[in-house]
């Protein structure tokens, strides 16, 4: 008989039970081994991630604060907090034709 003819009408009856082959149990035990050392490199490496932005290096960190810094003047530049400050003697404040 054919493969088919094996699938649809097998040669033992139900509720016998065969024993599988000797590699299968190895192929499962690998098998799951593999997905177990997946799972762990995956976790492994978000834990590296974030410890590195949460706990940057030294020189990093310098970084960080310097770039912050930049932005923090550059804010108070567009906001007019050195426009004050320099302006001309001859300049009148905005509110000039309030008082």
């Amino acid at each position: 008989m054919g493969l088919l003819a094996d699938i649809v009408l097998p040669d033992h009856h139900f509720g016998q039970v065969t024993e599988p082959a000797a590699g299968t149990d190895a192929f499962v035990l690998m098998t799951l081994g593999f997905l177990g050392f997946l799972f762990a490199a995956f976790v492994a490496a978000g834990i590296v991630l974030w410890r590195r932005q949460t706990r940057p290096e030294p020189h990093r960190r310098l970084l960080m604060e310097m770039e912050e810094q930049d932005s923090a003047q550059q804010a108070s530049a567009t906001t007019g907090g050195e426009a004050e400050s320099a302006r001309q003697p001859w300049e009148r404040e905005a509110d000039w034709w309030k008082k």
